[in-house]
């Protein structure tokens, strides 16, 4: 009422019926100034909350399953649906299943919404990461944190380690595991960080290696449904289909396959190792 962006506070809006209602109110109010108080009121306001967003998702669900409903209205409701996806609180169930079926759904625009809200989940739900601290070899003078111009740019013998090599590539799994990736691939060729932060190699990342048995119920239908051989198919052609001629690369399409990858690690390798195949031998 007081801070809520700013000029939108309802103290301050120019309409004397609020505030002969608002003002007064604030000004009388008991206002404890214990934290346990403070800390009680504030978990009783989020169970109330948590309830009116599941309630809400509940609602719009049923109504974006309606046969009887006009499209229009339909699409209205996974709208609204796709609106709820949230950092603070775990997305509906039911609501994600009808997300991951409507991948495959005829109108583009369904299509659209399921591909960006799946992409989501799967980036907020991801298994947490090992990272730790990579002391850069031969790290060269004034390319760090207070670098001053002149700085030696481009390939230097400090930054051959973010560098594709053809012969250096690990080949046994033993060197795969132990290999060192850098996700921030734009580091290194000015200046590095004072700590470059990145994952460890494969070897630690305890939390990716998953068989079935250890995903959630919601894991694991995802994971059953892309390895559905009816669905994988529908897939494959929806998303093969260039949306115009001179489509180009789609953030969002990345972000659903990184996360399936990320999630499920190679649980759906094989899936996408036929499609792969099929679409290569497709003459367009």
């Amino acid at each position: 009422m007081l801070t809520d962006h700013k000029r939108e506070a309802l103290v301050l809006r120019a309409e004397f019926e609020v505030q002969l209602q608002a003002m007064p109110a604030i000004v009388a109010a008991q206002h404890s100034e214990k934290p346990s108080i403070i800390d009680l009121l504030e978990q009783a306001q989020n169970s109330i909350v948590e309830l009116q967003y599941y309630e809400l998702a509940d609602k719009l669900l049923t109504l974006a399953q309606d046969p009887e409903l006009h499209w229009r209205h339909v699409d209205m409701a996974q709208a609204f649906l796709s609106l709820l996806v949230r950092r603070d609180i775990p997305y509906p169930e039911p609501v994600l299943r009808m997300w991951v079926r409507l991948l495959v759904h005829d109108t583009i625009k369904a299509r659209r919404m399921a591909t960006a809200v799946v992409a989501s989940w799967l980036k907020l739900n991801k298994p947490k990461a090992v990272k730790r601290e990579w002391v850069i070899p031969n790290k060269e003078p004034n390319t760090s944190v207070g670098a001053r111009w002149p700085i030696h740019y481009g390939i230097r013998d400090d930054n051959r380690c973010m560098m594709y090599e053809e012969d250096k590539l690990p080949q046994t799994e033993e060197e795969w595991n132990k290999f060192q990736f850098c996700g921030k691939q734009h580091w290194g060729f000015y200046t590095w960080p004072e700590k470059l932060i990145t994952y460890a190699p494969l070897g630690e990342q305890n939390a990716i290696d998953r068989t079935d048995e250890d995903f959630s119920e919601t894991e694991r239908y995802i994971v059953d449904t892309f390895r559905d051989p009816e669905f994988s198919a529908k897939l494959r052609t929806l998303f093969a289909v260039e949306e115009s001629k001179d489509e180009a690369f789609n953030a969002v399409y990345f972000a659903l396959f990184q996360g399936l990858f990320r999630c499920f690690n190679d649980a759906l390798c094989s899936v996408f190792k036929e499609h792969l195949e099929i679409l290569i031998l497709t003459p367009k």
